[in-house]
């Protein structure tokens, strides 16, 4: 079906479950995302634990809420001898790309600020449905006619879970990596607040995946980038809060008058 249904014009990248590729459809003629998994499941439960990101994301984009005009949008998902194929709608570029070709200067603080305005309301409503995305970073924030939209679902959870995955140690919360579980909610809030901190750094220094640098950004200890208002800054912090439960959720953050 795959190959039968689309022409495959590049590889768009490739992660722990497998890779995107750029795919134009013989059947409408659009461009799409697919995903095609590394590997076959398996076995039934292996295959339950590769469709999570199906089902989360098809709820999600069943509703009628602008919130998901900052999702990336699912269209379809079919199997192939036990691989899992997901098409979704082609982004442009990604927030990792955008910091990239900026380094080692800052995207313009009215991006930085649209950015965290529009994924809170991805994750305020994702939240609101009982899920959790738990792999928030550059990498998963994708940019298409000037919006700003989460994707990549592949580690989502329902917030009661206590069997996650662990995603990019850069980007995870410390009590998510040490087994806490109690609310799942306020790790998004901390990988989001450290990929916006990430973002005013502006690529002039990598963040760490362990040690006592990765410690200190997990204590409170954060140096002020160049180039950002203290307001800013305060909202970083307080999503990066070492204590979870003093942590603002994405509905309390929106009320900022900065966002």
């Amino acid at each position: 079906r795959f190959y039968s249904d689309f022409d495959v014009i590049a590889e768009l990248g490739s992660g722990s479950f497998g890779n995107v590729y750029q795919a134009l459809s013989r059947l409408d003629g659009c461009m799409y995302a697919i995903k095609v998994a590394h590997r076959a499941a398996r076995g039934e439960s292996d295959k339950d634990r590769m469709l999570k990101e199906v089902y989360a994301l098809a709820a999600l984009s069943d509703q009628a809420d602008t919130a998901t005009f900052h999702i990336v949008r699912y269209h379809q998902a079919w199997m192939e001898e036990q691989r899992l194929y997901i098409q979704t709608e082609l982004c442009t570029t990604t927030l990792q790309a955008e910091i990239e070709q900026v380094a080692p200067m800052q995207l313009p603080l009215s991006t930085r600020y649209k950015c965290m305005r529009e994924i809170l309301l991805a994750l305020e409503f994702i939240h609101r449905n009982g899920m959790v995305h738990l792999d928030i970073k550059p990498e998963n924030i994708f940019l298409k006619n000037d919006q700003f939209k989460l994707g990549d679902f592949g580690l989502v959870s329902k917030v009661s879970s206590h069997d996650v995955e662990e995603g990019d140690s850069r980007y995870m919360s410390k009590e998510l990596l040490s087994g806490d579980h109690a609310d799942l909610t306020k790790s998004d809030i901390f990988s989001l607040g450290i990929t916006m901190y990430e973002l005013c750094l502006g690529r002039s220094k990598a963040l760490p995946s362990n040690g006592p640098e990765w410690q200190s950004l997990r204590s409170g200890r954060i140096i002020p980038p160049l180039n950002t208002p203290d307001d800013l800054l305060q909202i970083i912090k307080s999503m990066m809060n070492p204590t979870y439960q003093e942590r603002p959720c994405a509905s309390g953050l929106l009320k900022f008058p900065e966002l």
